[in-house]
C-alpha cells in the first residue's frame, strides 16, 4: 500500500476507534502501593545527547513503511520529526522549554485534532515529559517484585516499569482514567544503558511503531 493510502486508512480507523467508548475495567489493579522510591527515574531521551536518530517502521494491520525518526534537543526546545525515505516530512513538532507542544509541520491527512492529540501523547510518553502532573505514586509489581512509578495527568495515567534485575526502564505505558491501556512502549537490547530497540504498540487500534537506534550525538 502506498504511503498516502496507508495514512488515510490509518486515520479513518483511528477516528472510528476513538469514537467508541469502553467499559473495560482497569488492568493495573494487581499493583501494590509502596513508599516513595529513592531510585531515580532514568530519562531515556536525555539532554546528555543533543541528537537521537532512529530507523523507524510504522505498521498498520498488514501494511508498513519505514523512515527516520529524529529527536533534537535545542535551546528553543525539543524537535521531533518523522522523515520517510522519499518526500516531505510526515510531521515536525516541537516541545518548548515551557512544555508547550507546537506543530511546525504536519501532513494534511494527520493534521486533525484527534490524531495530533494521540501523537502528542505518544511523544510525551516516550520523552517522559507529561503535559501536566497531578500526582506521583510508587507501586510494586507482585508478579516480578519490580518497582513501578505512576504519574497521573489531567487526561491519562502513565506507568514506568523498572527491570527488577537492573536500574533500566523496561516499559512505559499510558492508560485512561479507568485503567484501560492505551499505549505500551517496550524497551530492549540495552547497550550502555540505552535501548537499541523501542517498540510502541497501541492497544485499541492495530497500529505499532518500532525504532532501532542508529546514533546518538552529543553535539
Amino acid at each position: 500500500m502506498e504511503l498516502s493510502n496507508l495514512i488515510k486508512t490509518s486515520v479513518l480507523y483511528i477516528l472510528l476507534a476513538t469514537s467508541i467508548t469502553s467499559c473495560q475495567l482497569g488492568t493495573y489493579r494487581h499493583l501494590k502501593s509502596t513508599a516513595e522510591s529513592k531510585n531515580h527515574l532514568p530519562i531515556l531521551i536525555n539532554k546528555d545527547y543533543k541528537t537521537y536518530v532512529f530507523k523507524s517502521k510504522m505498521t498498520f494491520k498488514e501494511n508498513s513503511f519505514s523512515g527516520l525518526f529524529v529527536i533534537k534537543h535545542e535551546a528553543s526546545g525539543t524537535k521531533i520529526a518523522l522523515v520517510p525515505p522519499m518526500g516531505p516530512k510526515l510531521f515536525d513538532f516541537e516541545i518548548t522549554p515551557a512544555n508547550e507542544f507546537r506543530v511546525q509541520h504536519c501532513l494534511e491527512q494527520l493534521n486533525r485534532p484527534i490524531i495530533l492529540a494521540m501523537i502528542e501523547e505518544d511523544i510525551r510518553l516516550l520523552l517522559q515529559q507529561p503535559k501536566s502532573v497531578k500526582q506521583t505514586t510508587y507501586h510494586q509489581n507482585p508478579r516480578d517484585n519490580s518497582l513501578v512509578k505512576r504519574i497521573k495527568t489531567n487526561k491519562s495515567v502513565n506507568y514506568y516499569f523498572f527491570d527488577p534485575k537492573t536500574t533500566n526502564l523496561a516499559a512505559l505505558e499510558s492508560a485512561n482514567k479507568l485503567g484501560r491501556k492505551k499505549t505500551v512502549i517496550q524497551l530492549s537490547e540495552f547497550i550502555e544503558g540505552f535501548p537499541n530497540k523501542i517498540d510502541m504498540i497501541h492497544q485499541n487500534i492495530p497500529l505499532s511503531l518500532s525504532f532501532t537506534t542508529i546514533k546518538r550525538k552529543q553535539e
